[in-house]
């Protein structure tokens, strides 16, 4: 009995018995760029392995079951590196995302202190300009204070300077009358001497005429 004599089904179950602990390991083995790549080495050999068994069994059937193992096995190498390269894009998008996020979280923190600042600061400044607001009319209402005042000191020097004035011309007006009533009684009185003078003389004239 040669090789060729040798059943399809020994052939396969002998391939079975070969990949088979390296299967039960890759099973439970974690989902990853190696265990995809072992998976693939595994499945590639069968296929190899099927598909020479039956070029060397001349088994068209053997070969080309080794050569849709090779294409499955290829195909499913494609989709898990198509499924390895979408998960690290997710990832790569979910870290971006997580950065994003960050980056407007410190963003808005960011925003919001400058808000906060920019908000002290005009508090500050509404605070002082109505400081400055209330020293400036504290001065205005001063310095009115002092201008009424030194316009009711004008006023009362002037006032009084009127009253003075008035008084001195009261004064003198009063010393003028007393001149003028002086003058007036010193003339009465030379008057009356002027007559009694004459009566004198008359008197005088008289007696000596009798005489």
């Amino acid at each position: 009995m040669g090789i060729t004599d040798l059943p399809r089904s020994a052939i396969g179950g002998a391939l079975k018995i070969a990949t088979a602990p390296a299967r039960a390991a890759l099973r439970f083995a974690p989902d990853n760029r190696v265990t995809t790549t072992l998976r693939g080495i595994v499945d590639r050999s069968d296929a190899t392995a099927r598909a020479g068994a039956g070029t060397l069994l001349r088994d068209d059937d053997l070969r080309h079951e080794g050569k849709r193992a090779g294409e499955a096995a290829a195909i499913r190498e494609e989709a898990s590196e198509l499924r390895e390269k979408a998960a690290e894009k997710a990832q790569q998008a979910a870290e971006a995302a997580a950065d994003k996020e960050v980056e407007a979280t410190k963003r808005t923190k960011q925003a919001a202190k400058k808000a906060s600042e920019r908000k002290g600061e005009a508090q500050k400044k509404r605070t002082a300009s109505k400081a400055q607001a209330k020293r400036t009319e504290t001065k205005r209402k001063q310095q009115a204070r002092k201008k009424a005042a030194a316009g009711k000191q004008a006023a009362a020097e002037a006032a009084d300077e009127d009253r003075a004035d008035v008084l001195e011309a009261k004064s003198e007006a009063l010393a003028e009358k007393e001149e003028a009533v002086e003058k007036a009684g010193e003339a009465r009185r030379l008057k009356d001497a002027t007559e009694r003078a004459k009566e004198e003389r008359k008197t005088e004239d008289r007696k000596t005429e009798v005489a």
